[in-house]
């Protein structure tokens, strides 16, 4: 099953976006994304050491995301424009049984603020498959 879906932001200016699985080559764009949107994500983010803004430091992340991806646990997907990496959506603290429950956060880059990419990138009807697919084991309600 193909995990990406292009897609337009909700907003009236339509930017066009991709919604696609996190991959390992994504450690030098994610880096530069949190560098450029540090000050912006401020208020909702914990306080992060340096090492988290470079290329080593979210290898190191991708890699941990990847292992809870690989026990169910998480699924992490990238919003990508065509001047990169625009922010991230993640469902985690996947907890199965009679309660199945997820978190859902992401984040969008200081420019795309206020343009729809959130909305246009979780309406259940966009993502309702990537999760849904037997391929990578996730039954999650919408």
């Amino acid at each position: 099953m193909i995990l990406t879906r292009n897609l337009a932001s909700a907003g009236g200016d339509a930017t066009p976006f991709l919604v696609r699985p996190l991959e390992h080559s994504d450690a030098s764009a994610l880096a530069a994304a949190y560098g450029r949107n540090r000050e912006h994500l401020a208020p909702w983010e914990p306080a992060r050491p340096d090492e988290f803004f470079t290329t080593a430091g979210q290898a190191a992340v991708i890699q941990g995301k990847l292992n809870l991806y690989e026990q169910s646990m998480e699924v992490p997907w990238v919003l990508a424009a065509t001047h990169g990496i625009i922010g991230m959506i993640t469902l985690s603290g996947i907890v199965r049984g009679p309660f199945l429950n997820a978190n859902l956060g992401y984040w969008v880059d200081e420019s795309c603020t206020g343009k729809g990419i959130a909305s246009g990138a979780w309406p259940p009807s966009s993502i309702w498959p990537l999760t849904h697919s037997a391929s990578i084991g996730f039954r999650l309600p919408r």
